[in-house]
């Protein structure tokens, strides 16, 4: 996580720098700006190899806990490796995940994109699952 903040950091320093190089043309903006760009991305690219490393699937894991990783992911507003953990472990029949995952569909794509899923956490006993598509039929 502080890769992130020293290449937030680097490469807000970086934009600054070319800003002042623009109203200056001062050379040593030039050099500061050829440094710290280059050092701003390395640090964003070691963020983002933290974060992939973080939320790798686990390897024979039981599904709460790729669901747990999954529910992290969402947290910190990674949609794409939420939707990936909790598919697995819907997949792997555990029922919270399907909820889960049907309302991460639903949030982002619609209500039908999330509506099989719903369908089968209900089929399974999940009770929120179950109320969503009575209050839907109701509708």
């Amino acid at each position: 996580m502080r890769a992130g903040i020293f290449a937030f950091i680097t490469l807000t320093l970086a934009v600054v720098a070319n800003v002042v190089l623009a109203v200056t043309g001062s050379g040593t903006f030039l050099w500061i700006c050829a440094v710290l760009y280059p050092v701003g991305l390395i640090f964003g690219a070691l963020e983002w190899a933290e974060r992939r490393r973080a939320f790798r699937t686990p390897v024979d894991a039981e599904a709460a806990d790729v669901r747990q990783l999954g529910l992290r992911a969402q947290g910190i507003g990674d949609r794409k490796a939420a939707e990936r953990l909790l598919r697995v472990a819907a997949e792997q029949g555990d029922v919270e995940s399907m909820w889960e995952l049907a309302t991460l569909l639903m949030q982002r794509d619609g209500l039908a994109a999330g509506e099989p899923w719903v369908q089968l956490a209900a089929e399974n006993g999940h009770s929120l699952a179950q109320a969503f598509l009575r209050a839907q039929k109701n509708f």
